[in-house]
C-alpha cells in the first residue's frame, strides 16, 4: 500500500475504500474559534455585529455549498446566492440566518428585454465575509474554484450537507435506459476548475462513491 496522487491513477490501479459510513466514527469538529477571534479584532465602519460560529455546522456548510454552487462574495463584503429555485433560495436564508443570527435581504434583476428575472439573496458585512474566506471561500474566477478548506477537513456529517446544498445549487442529473439493463441515474456538475473536480473526487469517495471525469468541449 503506498500514497498516490489522484492525478497519478490510471485504470488498473486499486483503491482502498471503507464499506464502513457510520457517522459515529468521526465524532470531531472542525474548530473554527482562531478565525472569529482574527476577525472580532477588526473595527470595520458600519458593519453590523453578526453572531460568528466558533465551529464547522450543517447550516454553515450548505451556505458554503449554496455560495460555492451559486454564490459569491465580492471585495466590498457582499454575500450573495443566485438562482431562480425558491425552494433553494429559502433554505439559504433558513441556513444563513440560523449562522449568523440576520436574515440576508431580498433581490432581484432583469437578465433579459422579455423579462426574465433572477432572483437572489444579498447581505454586506465585511465581517461575515472574512469569516467566509476564512472558512475556504474565495474571490477566485470559475477556473480557480476549489472546495472550502473547512469542508475537506469535516467529518462525513457536515461534507454531507456541503454536497447536498452543492448539487442542488449546481448539478444535474440523468436517467438512461440500457438494452436489456435495469435503468440508470448519472449524477454529476460541470466545471472548469480541475482542482475542485479532484477534490469532489476525493470528498465522494469517503462515502464509498467512485467517479469519473470527462472532457466537453464547446465549438
Amino acid at each position: 500500500v503506498k500514497n498516490k496522487d489522484l492525478s497519478d491513477i490510471v485504470p488498473g490501479d486499486v483503491v482502498a475504500i471503507s464499506k464502513r459510513h457510520d457517522d459515529a466514527d468521526e465524532d470531531w469538529d472542525v474548530d473554527l474559534s482562531f478565525l472569529v477571534d482574527a476577525v472580532n479584532r477588526y473595527t470595520i465602519k458600519g458593519a453590523k455585529d453578526y453572531v460568528l460560529p466558533r465551529k464547522m455546522t450543517p447550516a454553515l456548510a450548505r451556505v458554503l455549498g449554496y455560495i460555492t454552487s451559486e454564490g459569491c462574495i465580492n471585495t466590498a463584503g457582499v454575500i450573495c446566492f443566485c438562482n431562480t429555485d425558491q425552494v433553494l433560495l429559502d433554505d439559504y436564508v433558513k441556513n444563513f440566518t440560523e449562522c449568523f443570527g440576520v436574515a440576508p435581504k431580498y433581490r432581484e434583476f432583469q437578465i433579459s428585454t422579455a423579462g426574465n428575472k433572477v432572483h437572489y439573496y444579498a447581505e454586506s458585512n465585511r465581517k461575515v465575509a472574512m469569516f467566509l474566506i476564512g472558512c475556504g471561500e474565495q474571490f477566485k474566477q470559475a477556473p480557480d474554484k476549489e472546495i472550502p478548506w473547512s469542508i475537506m477537513a469535516a467529518p462525513r456529517r457536515i461534507a454531507r450537507e456541503f454536497i447536498q446544498a452543492f448539487f442542488e445549487g449546481d448539478g444535474s442529473y440523468s436517467t438512461y435506459d440500457l438494452p436489456e439493463q435495469k435503468s440508470k441515474v448519472f449524477m454529476g456538475f460541470a466545471s472548469s476548475s480541475t482542482k475542485m473536480l479532484e477534490q469532489f473526487q476525493s470528498l465522494l469517495l469517503r462515502f464509498g462513491i467512485v467517479t469519473s471525469k470527462h472532457r466537453y468541449t464547446s465549438e
